[in-house]
């Protein structure tokens, strides 16, 4: 009888154990590197977070791709349709800005009705329905902001909400410690976009869960094997995991190399001496920083920019310390914010006559706007 009743003991404390192993992650301490500050707003601050906030967006609902109200077409979104990207940004904002109220709001609208049946975030909602597509980049900034915000709050809230995506990242979105781009209804992607690599997140996650820690070198590891050359020290978009090689392509994304740049940066990866060398210098030859360029020479392919380029830019020179060439991204991108008080769009950075305004390229204004 006696054994039995040191059997049973034994399970009970076995059981009692493996509990905890797996809900450590939701009680260990976090030790975030931030401080948190009190600011003032710039004017064009003010400016393009008023438009966000009233023309561009609905409470209980949230933030509009598009001013313009149109149907989205395919993965193409357009108008009043809501994207996690939109909700992760403005949250990121509000936790920097130390304003509770507005992260919390966007906080009950990603909880309410954008989780999935997989518990990760539906990419992209409207007032109809919601997507059961993920995209990895999105969730990691999502959990991201709900880690910053419990260290600014406490609130405990943020914190497993945060924990409770991550594992459902780590059990549908990585595959042999590889991170992928989304899981829909039909499956998972193969493919890994290398500026997904939110390797800022995953160090933050790996300091509770140390399942991370194989996820955050393998994308580090990934993320080298991207970089082009030093003649043209940028980074390739898109990696084939089961072909193990990098998608072939002319072209080199500005974008979304900066968002690379970024990424490891903020996980002080290094401060990409060379890449910022050649940014450099780019901008101060042409003056300007292009969509693509190629692969080959390194040059421009087109004239075309962007406020989402300069928005980032600004950002990486701002994790620098550069205040020189902050400041000159920050010149070059209040050119595109639209100045004139009679103008519908007035305050955005948008198409004053088309008055095609996109929530990503305001949003990263004014993060970038934030950081002066």
């Amino acid at each position: 009888m006696k054994k039995w009743i040191i059997l049973i003991i034994i399970s009970i404390l076995l059981t009692i154990g493996i509990i905890i192993r797996s809900n450590l992650s939701y009680i260990l301490p976090w030790n975030i590197q931030k401080s948190w500050v009190n600011r003032i707003k710039s004017k064009e601050e003010i400016l393009v977070y008023d438009f966000i906030n009233k023309k561009l967006s609905e409470d209980n609902y949230g933030i509009y791709t598009n001013y313009l109200k149109e149907n989205s077409d395919g993965d193409i979104t357009k108008g009043h349709d809501v994207l996690s990207e939109s909700e992760g940004i403005i949250m990121l904002y509000a936790v920097e800005e130390g304003d509770k109220g507005l992260f919390n709001k966007h906080y009950e609208i990603v909880k309410e009705s954008m989780i999935t049946k997989d518990a990760l975030v539906a990419w992209r909602k409207n007032k109809e329905e919601k997507s059961e597509t993920s995209a990895t980049i999105d969730d990691f900034r999502i959990i991201k902001a709900l880690i910053y915000g419990y260290s600014r709050w406490g609130d405990f809230k943020y914190r497993k909400t945060a924990i409770d995506i991550s594992n459902s990242i780590y059990k549908n979105l990585i595959v042999n410690n590889r991170v992928i781009d989304f899981k829909d209804e039909y499956g998972k992607a193969k493919d890994t976009t290398i500026c997904y690599l939110d390797l800022n997140t995953m160090k933050l996650l790996s300091e509770v869960d140390k399942k991370w820690n194989n996820v955050y070198e393998d994308s580090i590891a990934l993320i080298k094997k991207a970089k082009i050359s030093k003649e043209l020290p940028l980074y390739k978009k898109v990696y084939i995991n089961e072909k193990n090689f990098f998608e072939e392509s002319n072209d080199v994304d500005m974008l979304l190399s900066l968002i690379t740049i970024l990424n490891k940066i903020e996980a002080s990866e290094g401060k990409e001496e060379i890449s910022i060398k050649w940014i450099k210098k780019q901008f101060d030859e042409t003056g300007v920083l292009c969509s693509f360029y190629d692969i080959n020479t390194g040059k421009a392919k087109t004239n075309v920019e962007s406020t989402a380029i300069y928005s980032t830019a600004a950002m990486i020179f701002s994790e620098l310390g550069d205040k020189t060439y902050y400041n000159k991204m920050l010149k070059k991108l209040q050119t595109f914010q639209v100045k004139d008080k009679n103008s519908e769009v007035y305050g955005s950075f948008g198409n004053a006559e088309t008055k095609q305004v996109y929530s990503f390229d305001n949003l990263n204004a004014l993060l970038a706007i934030q950081r002066r």
